[in-house]
């Protein structure tokens, strides 16, 4: 057995080694699903900096080979599109390097190869959702370690790639550990019925707070009052400033910002004292300038008077409060507690495969969605 063991190793080693010299396969045993794997697979990487996601990428072909010691190999079933995609395209942030590479920052798919030293957690036939530490999600097939946020799911739902990935961890972290929410208190959410939005209103909720939820639509203005919205403010039929000046005088105690300006500034004039903006993104630039500069006369002063608090935030800074969320979205999903909302494109806009996501982009960006925009691999 041992004879054979080795032969094969030579074997693979020799077969892969020009492509992928810096993996030592003959130093690494790996667990194997039954069926044979593809000598390649597809990934989309950034070629050109653009916030047109189908001119800035291309699909290439890289090596299937067998994961490191270390590594678990996951083959994609559902990826999340994610706003700020267009950011990575035009080479804002979460730019490991030049052009080109990749992108996507999670995933959930099936354990189909596991490396020797991998912990016992892991096995072949589970199913992870995967936040990567490097933007990588939107491929055929993953290599993953420790190092990224790893949850093991039941099954696999597209709705776990909502509730344990990006939009689940950024809505529970944000909420409690940035904008330090406290039971009573009101939350103004922009972008309610969105991938992010509809989890935080829940989580508001779910913390005893008053829940305010701005949109755009009467479909979405029905789906957040039935996930229990105080108040929906269509924002297209209402004039936010006039409602928030009129019922809410005293003003709001957390205000969840993702559009960046002019409703930040707008927003900001409604901050109550020792109110917190939790600034999340700012969506509205994402396809021309990026971040609009925000334009608030006598800002300081404003901020020192009522003891006001403006943060930003990225849930990767978080990284150590992962496991303590992702129980406790899992437990609340679990006990029907949670709704998640998945949208995979009205009327076929949105396909699958790795050519749907430039789609799946262009979806979100047009505001039409309702939850989290997921494309099937």
């Amino acid at each position: 057995m041992l004879f054979k063991r080795l032969l094969r190793d030579c074997q693979q080693f020799y077969r892969y080694h020009s492509l992928r010299p810096t993996r030592a396969m003959s130093t690494t045993t790996t667990t194997t699903t039954s069926s044979p794997l593809a000598n390649t697979y597809r990934q989309i990487q950034v070629f050109n900096y653009s916030t047109n996601f189908t001119e800035a990428t291309k699909i290439v072909d890289k090596p299937l080979i067998d994961p490191g010691a270390d590594e678990i190999l996951v083959k994609n079933l559902y990826v999340g599109i994610n706003a700020t995609d267009l950011n990575i395209t035009a080479g804002r942030y979460f730019k490991h390097d030049d052009p080109p590479y990749s992108l996507g920052i999670e995933a959930l798919g099936q354990v189909v190869k596991v490396g020797n030293d991998v912990s016992d957690s892991y096995n072949v036939g589970q199913y992870l959702v995967v936040k990567c530490s490097k933007m990588r999600a939107y491929s055929e097939y993953l290599y993953v370690t420790k190092n990224d946020g790893l949850s093991v799911v039941p099954e696999p739902k597209p709705e776990y790639v909502a509730l344990l990935g990006t939009s689940g961890l950024t809505a529970a972290i944000g909420l409690m550990e940035s904008a330090r929410l406290q039971p009573g208190e009101t939350v103004l959410v922009t972008a309610a019925a969105g991938g992010v939005g509809h989890i935080v209103v829940q989580w508001a909720l779910l913390n005893r707070c008053r829940v305010v939820g701005l949109t755009s639509t009467p479909e979405k203005q029905e789906f957040l009052n039935r996930l229990g919205c105080h108040r929906v403010i269509n924002y297209k039929l209402e004039n936010l400033d006039q409602v928030l000046k009129k019922e809410y005088p005293t003003g709001i105690d957390v205000i969840w910002e993702t559009i960046g300006s002019p409703v930040f500034e707008q927003l900001f004039e409604h901050l109550a004292r020792k109110g917190r903006l939790i600034n999340v993104g700012a969506t509205a630039g994402y396809k021309t300038v990026g971040y609009a500069p925000i334009n608030i006369d006598d800002f300081i002063v404003k901020l020192h008077y009522g003891a006001r608090t403006v943060v930003g935030f990225l849930v990767m800074d978080y990284k150590d409060k992962y496991p303590i969320y992702s129980k406790q979205l899992s437990d609340y999903y679990r006990d029907n507690r949670l709704t998640i909302k998945v949208d995979f494109g009205v009327g076929s806009v949105v396909g699958h495969g790795l050519e749907a996501i430039a789609d799946g982009i262009q979806y979100l960006h047009s505001g039409a969605n309702l939850g989290k925009v997921i494309v099937k691999l």
